[in-house]
Parts: C-alpha cells; sequence; structure tokens
C-alpha cells in the first residue's frame, strides 16, 4: 500500500511571510494637529493601508459629511512625516460621491519599525469617526518554510516499518527522489513533496 502526500514547497519565488489583517475605528478631533495612532509597525514588517472610510455626523442624522483623512508616519525620534491623503465621501454627498470617494497618494507601503496616525484636514472642531483596514506582512524567521505534517498512521506490529522519501520536480509532473539537504540557487523553481510508502 502507497500514501503519496504532496507537499509543494516552491524554493525560488516562494513568500513564506506572515499576513495579517488589521482594522481599527474610533474618532479623531478636526483641527489638523490631533491624531490617533492606528498601529505599531515592529522592525522589517511591511504595512498597506487597504481603505478609510468615516466622516463627521450633522442635524442628528446617522449620515456621515464627507471629510479627508490624513495618514501619518513616525520613525522614533523623527518628526511624523505625511504619508497618504484619504477623500471619503459621506451619505450627504451623493452628487459629488464618484469625484470624492477617495485618492490614496504617494505609494501604499511603508516598512518599520514606525507607528502609524490618522488626522482629518477639517478645522470645525467637531468629530470625525474613521474605519481604517490595513495589511501588516511580517517577514519569515530566516527566509525558511514548514509545510503541512506527514502523518505515518499508528500500528500495533512493532516490525512494520515506513519508507520516507523527499522529492523533487520542477513541473510537477516528473519527480525525482533526492536527500535532504542544501540546494544551490537555480533559474527554475522547483516542488519538494514527501512520499511515504509502507513497507
Amino acid at each position: 500500500m502507497k500514501i503519496l502526500i504532496p507537499l509543494l514547497l516552491l524554493t525560488l519565488g516562494l513568500n513564506a511571510n506572515e499576513v495579517v489583517y488589521g482594522s481599527k475605528s474610533g474618532t479623531v478631533e478636526s483641527g489638523g494637529e490631533s491624531t490617533v495612532k492606528l498601529v505599531d509597525v515592529a522592525a522589517g514588517e511591511a504595512i498597506e493601508i487597504m481603505s478609510v472610510i468615516g466622516g463627521r455626523t450633522a442635524d442628528g442624522s446617522d449620515n456621515l459629511i464627507s471629510t479627508a483623512f490624513f495618514i501619518k508616519a513616525k520613525y522614533g525620534e523623527l518628526p511624523s512625516m505625511g504619508w497618504q491623503r484619504w477623500n471619503v465621501a459621506g451619505e450627504q454627498d451623493a452628487a459629488n460621491r464618484e469625484k470624492n470617494q477617495y485618492v490614496p497618494v504617494v505609494n501604499n507601503m511603508l516598512v518599520g519599525p514606525c507607528t502609524i496616525q490618522l488626522g482629518t484636514y477639517a478645522t470645525n472642531g467637531g468629530s470625525y469617526r474613521y474605519q481604517v483596514s490595513y495589511r501588516i506582512t511580517k517577514p519569515s524567521a530566516a527566509g525558511t518554510t514548514t509545510s503541512a505534517p506527514i502523518l505515518l498512521p499508528p500500528t500495533q506490529d512493532a516490525a512494520k516499518s515506513w519508507f520516507v522519501k523527499l522529492q523533487v520536480s520542477s513541473d510537477l509532473k516528473a519527480w525525482d527522489d533526492v536527500a535532504p539537504g542544501q540546494f544551490l540557487g537555480s533559474d527554475t523553481a522547483r516542488f519538494f513533496r514527501i512520499q511515504t510508502s509502507e513497507q
């Protein structure tokens, strides 16, 4: 009986980084200098802002009036630096929705360590609700990848044995047995799998 468990690991071009999605919501006071902290980004981590929505309520309505939010990055003791601007259309701005929806500027990725902050350009002294979604990519430890585990079923027969082979392929069709260990770089992608067979 043979059990074949393919564990496909791309040795070149595989991004084994961990990706974490998050969001932050709350209120920020208008006035230009008032900001709120969104998230801390650790050294080597990269952050991308996915979306910014929000605005200010008026006249006791639940509908939000449009506003412009800004996102800053703070690196250590350096002053906070402007990063992105988002123009958000509210429910009461239906006529201008297409041109005011949102406009992220500059670029959409920063690398830590840094602290990401949000504020609003509004100057009327009110409070503005916001919801920010982001993605943080954390580097893999020492550029390594880990596959799913292999299962060798338990047995009552102590004499029973299994053969475990590491195999490599460049096209996912033809597989060759190889010895575990170091592999030199190659100009083609390589895939690995584990084959187990019961003796």
